[in-house]
């Protein structure tokens, strides 16, 4: 019998994925500067924090969703400026905001802090200037409002306080570190007029002695080592060298994506690095059920480092008496683990482990392949906290959700579950796979939404056990993680 052919909407629709994908590492390739992609997931994360407890109102989600579209469409064609102003205009349509005009031309300004990892002594050097039009012809408006900096540490006290009223932009200006010790600090931007505040911002800037050379000692480790088996230190190796590669970069002045506590970053790096050179490393593991909560970690991808890692981030809950589920969360295409401890939701899928006690780890959906990698990535995991093998459940967005739903496919024993939002892939054949539940999710507006209804077609003209499909409404490609995540839970609750 010939084989039915497709029909072209989906054959299109398959290309405009492909498409997307493509455009969204060619957007990163070509970034003017990273500063562009940070202020974007600034953005991004304030948005999603004020959205979460208003995000079930179909009359709030109709006002925001063609600017949240248009907040996608710049993603995929590269242009984070209109991403921020897209996500910014989002913000200020969502209940009780009430933003004036004055209000509209600071949210826009963004703030470039030339290193993020400094010497005690050397100034602090930051330049504020508009990151998109607020208002069309108004891009270098002068603010009403008087600038307020203060240097917060560890403990929220302002450890040193500049203000000062904007004759110009961009604005450059220094900040004297001679009186700050080692510590990871927030430097908050408090706009004021008349006496209230009318907009703020916090990043974070470490300060470090000597962290040039101490960046360059681990590095010279790390590249010392690479070729060392990793058998039973894997995931301590291949953490130190994620380490090492994120300090290194903090060290050259570069903006990462999003911000890093380098100071605590640097000495867990140094401890890691003693570790793996005394014999404790042979008799037990660095990562156990002592360290707890949000962790940035890393998989060695082969025998050896230089096969390359899996970088990652990780929730470990407490330690209790049986072994608990463990959440495999794949990214969309551009995006990287980041993105589910801080966006999709502001972190809400962390929460939500939490809440249950369960263990997670976020991944990429991109770079060394995460599908073949995934069962040594569970076995490393394995040997150091009480996971339960029959609770692995995969849940991905976009590309992460096509991942998880291939993973399915070649590993149908290794997956207990899988939750696909907003992306889908195919479908498999009887057997294992035919007992894995699916929960596939999607917005009405969004545009993979055929993708997501051709699987659930597939999936039920198998009679595949478990399967729930959810259309939001008023609902795009992005939103919808945040939206179905607490749906999706509740349904891995009754499995």
């Amino acid at each position: 019998m010939p084989r039915p052919r497709r029909r072209k909407s989906a054959l299109f629709l398959d290309a405009l994925a492909l498409y997307g994908v493509l455009g969204v590492f060619l957007a990163v390739a070509r970034l003017p500067a990273q500063l562009a992609r940070y202020e974007a997931g600034v953005r991004l994360r304030a948005f999603e924090r004020e959205y979460r407890s208003r995000m079930r109102d179909v009359t709030v989600r109709r006002e925001v969703v063609p600017l949240l579209e248009d907040a996608v469409r710049g993603f995929f064609s590269g242009n984070l400026p209109a991403v921020a102003r897209a996500v910014d205009s989002a913000r200020s349509r969502l209940p009780g905001a009430a933003w004036t005009d004055e209000r509209r031309h600071l949210e826009a300004l963004q703030y470039g802090i030339e290193e993020r990892l400094v010497a005690p002594g050397k100034p602090i050097r930051v330049r504020i200037e508009a990151s998109y039009a607020a208002i069309e012809g108004e891009t270098d408006r002068i603010p009403s409002s008087a600038l307020q900096i203060d240097v917060l540490a560890p403990d929220g006290t302002s450890s040193l306080r500049r203000s000062c009223k904007i004759a110009a932009l961009p604005l450059r200006i220094d900040l004297d570190t001679t009186k700050l010790e080692d510590a990871d600090y927030e430097v908050e931007f408090s706009w004021r007029l008349e006496g209230q505040v009318v907009a703020k911002r916090r990043s974070v800037v470490s300060i470090a002695r000597d962290h040039k050379a101490r960046v360059a000692a681990l590095r010279t480790y790390v590249d010392a080592t690479r070729e060392a088996s990793v058998k039973g230190v894997s995931m301590e190796r291949a953490t130190l060298a994620a380490h090492a590669r994120l300090l290194r970069i903090l060290a050259a002045g570069r903006t990462l994506e999003s911000d890093v506590e380098a100071t605590r970053l640097l000495t867990e790096a140094e401890r890691l690095r003693a570790w793996l050179e005394s014999d404790a490393a042979t008799r037990g593991a660095w990562f156990s059920k002592t360290r707890q909560g949000d962790l940035r970690v890393a998989f060695a991808a082969g025998e050896t480092i230089a096969n390359g890692t899996i970088e990652a981030r990780m929730f470990v809950p407490p330690p209790r008496d049986e072994p608990a589920p463990l959440v495999i969360a794949l990214a969309g295409a551009g995006a990287s683990a980041n993105m589910w401890f801080e966006a999709y939701g502001a972190g809400s899928i962390v929460e939500l482990c939490r809440q249950r006690g369960w263990y997670l780890v976020a991944r990429a959906s991109a770079g060394f392949d995460p599908i073949t990698r995934t069962s040594a990535m569970i076995d490393s995991i394995a040997r150091r906290f009480a996971i339960d093998r029959r609770r692995i459940y995969v849940i991905g967005h976009s590309m992460g959700g096509m991942k998880a739903c291939e993973l399915a496919v070649r590993s149908p024993k290794l997956v207990s579950a899988v939750v696909a939002l907003g992306g889908a892939g195919r479908a498999g054949k009887g057997g294992d796979y035919a007992l894995i539940p699916f929960f596939l999710a999607t917005g009405d507006r969004d545009f993979l939404r055929p993708q997501v209804l051709r699987l659930h077609e597939s999936l039920t003209d198998a009679a595949h056990a478990r399967l729930r499909v959810e259309v939001y409404e008023a609902c795009e490609h992005l939103g919808v993680v945040q939206l179905a995540l607490p749906d999706a839970f509740e349904w891995l609750d009754r499995l």
